[in-house]
């Protein structure tokens, strides 16, 4: 009889963990497709001509919504004001960037439908100059974690996916200085093939005490 009763005891509680577990991921999948249908989509394109100077009736942009996701603080330097997308963008007319998929950010103000500004692949386009200021004179606790964010957002997620990132910084009075290495593979065109080379990518972060005055990049 106690067999049993432990074993009812066992099948209830697995029951319970994979009902769980199924309304965990089916949260999941809501806040994504929530995300999605809050991305303001055409706007963003609108945004992307705009940066590029191309005219609408010329317009062969496109933007794959599946690719939309809004991410999380863990990805993220948080921001009070604004939303950070990362998403795909397809324009045709440059078939020679990546089969013409554009792997984007957008930060989209919370308050200003309007106030969209993107992130471009450092070697396809001129970004939105004005990306980073949400960032500055904001008072940070944990600098290294969350300059890490940050020059993860100017390198990584700009350029190739990629893991294994190797990072080592240098904090010197008013100045951290992070510096990150990392695989990337571009495709070349001329070969029709992948090739592989290790990236390195310094961003220094200014300070006035525990306020972001200014951020800087380059990259070798």
């Amino acid at each position: 009889m106690f067999r049993q009763k432990l074993l009812v005891s066992f099948l209830i509680l697995t029951i319970s963990c994979t009902q769980t577990n199924r309304s965990s991921i089916k949260k999941n999948i809501n806040k994504e497709r929530s995300s999605r249908n809050q991305f303001p989509t055409q706007k963003t394109i609108t945004k992307y001509n705009e940066l590029l100077g191309i005219k609408e009736s010329y317009n062969n942009v496109t933007i794959d919504t599946a690719t939309v996701k809004l991410l999380s603080e863990s990805e993220m330097a948080g921001l009070d004001n604004f939303e950070l997308y990362r998403f795909t963008i397809f324009n045709g007319s440059h078939y020679e960037y990546n089969n013409g998929q554009i792997a984007c950010l957008g930060l989209v103000s919370k308050s200003d439908t309007n106030d969209i500004r993107i992130l471009f692949p450092k070697d396809y386009a001129e970004s939105s100059l004005n990306f980073y200021e949400p960032y500055l004179n904001d008072i940070v606790s944990n600098k290294k974690e969350y300059c890490t964010k940050l020059s993860n957002l100017i390198n990584y997620y700009t350029t190739y996916q990629t893991k294994n990132i190797e990072y080592s910084y240098l904090d010197k009075d008013k100045l951290l200085t992070i510096i990150s290495k990392h695989n990337v593979q571009p495709y070349d065109i001329l070969n029709k093939k992948n090739v592989s080379f290790i990236q390195a990518d310094t961003v220094q972060f200014t300070f006035n005490g525990d306020t972001l005055k200014s951020i800087s990049w380059h990259h070798w």
